[in-house]
């Protein structure tokens, strides 16, 4: 026990000598930096850095852009605001889209029409279809370059035409869709297809219409009355 007693005591000396040895000393140098004066300056005169001072807007159209991204952060910075904007977009995306299929297919319900615009210089309706001198009324538009109502006249002929074969059943308030239908199975289908497509992209779709565009139409309306007979 009294070995054990010293050894103990022996142990507890040299930690505590250990411990109070004290840390060397960092003989090593310390080298001081300093801030570049002149890269300061440089940076100082920098817009791009200049964070503090908003960058002058001199025109009015600057002033609409920045009051309108203004108007977007207020609205987006809400719950709320956010849904109404999103609702906005959604709904401005579908006018968008239908104006594309309206110009693509052409209005032929006359719902985007204008005042006067839809006004037809011949009425598709029976006592006109029948009575209307379309040579001379084609040679006279012709005539006058207005082309548009050359092809309007066209089609109109062709389906008076049909109408006398009795290969369509005309009738007022009928679609040119409804009259595709019924020449589904008739060797001049595709003839008057391409009639009917020109008519609608040239009257209800307001494309333009050239001399060289109307010869084309015009001789696919002479194959469609070598398929009629």
């Amino acid at each position: 026990m009294r070995y054990a007693a010293l050894l103990i005591l022996i142990f507890l000396g040299c930690a505590t000598a250990v411990a109070q040895e004290p840390a060397p000393l960092d003989s090593g140098s310390v080298s001081i930096r300093t801030f570049d004066a002149a890269a300061l300056e440089a940076y100082k005169r920098d817009k791009q850095f200049q964070y503090d001072k908003a960058e002058p807007v001199s025109s009015l159209w600057q002033r609409l852009w920045a009051s309108f991204w203004d108007w977007i952060y207020r609205i987006t910075s809400t719950p709320a605001g956010r849904i109404t904007l999103r609702t906005i977009l959604v709904i401005l995306g579908i006018a968008v889209l239908v104006f594309f299929i309206w110009k693509l297919f052409g209005d032929r319900t006359g719902l985007f029409r204008g005042k006067g615009r839809g006004k037809l210089d011949y009425e598709i309706g029976e006592e006109n279809i029948h009575t209307i001198s379309f040579e001379e009324a084609i040679r006279d538009a012709l005539g006058n370059g207005n082309y548009r109502l050359a092809v309007r006249l066209v089609y109109l002929h062709s389906l008076k035409l049909l109408s006398d074969k009795s290969l369509i059943a005309w009738r007022p308030g009928k679609t040119n869709y409804n009259y595709l239908q019924e020449l589904l199975e008739h060797p001049s289908h595709h003839s008057f297809h391409q009639l009917t497509h020109a008519f609608e992209y040239a009257w209800y779709g307001g494309i333009p219409v050239s001399k060289a565009h109307f010869e084309e139409i015009d001789a696919a309306f002479t194959d469609f009355k070598t398929k009629i007979g």
